[in-house]
């Protein structure tokens, strides 16, 4: 899980868009209202709590990684799955620093025993919204 990211919401769409990730992510929810920020509303994350908040007092505090809604949803985390153009699969069982670590092709059990940075990978790979 991530520790202390501020994630701006600068407008009620992405708000919305953040706040269905973060659910499918399993995130738990404290209580949330974006009218009472507006486009100052920050999302953050804290382990596996999520709370809000003006963007200046995340700034002001210190200590929160800023990263815009667009930014996070294109993170690949593990456990996504990656297919390339002839229907080959391999799921990223971890990630250290800017190094994947997938599994074999259609193998999703099995460690490929190699790492990869993201421009590696996307050579080839492309993220599918599947879950295994």
């Amino acid at each position: 899980m991530i520790k202390l990211l501020a994630i701006p919401t600068p407008s009620r769409k992405s708000y919305n868009k953040l706040c269905k990730r973060l659910g499918e992510e399993g995130y738990n929810w404290l209580y949330t209202n974006w009218r009472q920020h507006g486009k100052e509303t920050c999302i953050s994350i804290d382990g596996d709590t999520i709370g809000y908040g003006d963007r200046g007092w995340y700034e002001d505090k210190g200590g929160y990684k800023i990263m815009s809604v667009e930014e996070y949803l294109d993170q690949w985390r593990e456990e996504d799955i990656l297919e390339d153009y002839t229907g080959n699969r391999i799921k990223i069982l971890g990630i250290c620093g800017k190094l994947y670590f997938p599994s074999k092709v259609n193998e999703f059990d099995k460690v490929s025993g190699r790492f990869y940075t993201r421009e590696d990978l996307e050579i080839s790979f492309k993220l599918t919204n599947d879950k295994e």
